[in-house]
């Protein structure tokens, strides 16, 4: 079993995945700037993917558990409205799968909170 030795954000493994962070034109940012995560694979494994589009909004952090590997923040705990209680629906309307997180706003929060 798999412990986890911090709780700031998943760790990648950039050995296997090369990340970037892009703006709305697809162009890097620089790390610790948020951004739209993208993906390329690096393994021969499975099927090769170039520049695959996550559309998660995040940023890339210097390792913590693991200094030589970047992490991605969690943006949702950093929303002082949101609880860190959520679930994850994935559906598939398509040809493509869709993944709809559904967080519980904290109960003294206000819709005027934003």
């Amino acid at each position: 079993m798999h412990e986890a030795q911090t709780q700031d954000g998943s760790h990648i493994w950039e050995d296997l995945f090369l990340p970037e962070i892009v703006d709305e034109d697809m162009k890097p940012v620089a790390d610790e700037t948020q951004g739209e995560l993208v993906f390329t694979s690096l393994g021969k494994h499975a099927l090769p993917i170039v520049r695959y589009r996550t559309k998660d909004l995040t940023r890339l952090l210097p390792g913590t558990a693991r200094p030589g590997q970047r992490r991605m923040e969690r943006i949702i705990l950093e929303q002082p409205t949101l609880s860190p209680h959520f679930v994850l629906e994935i559906t598939r309307p398509g040809r493509m799968d869709e993944l709809m997180v559904r967080v519980e706003r904290r109960p003294d929060s206000t819709t005027d909170d934003g």
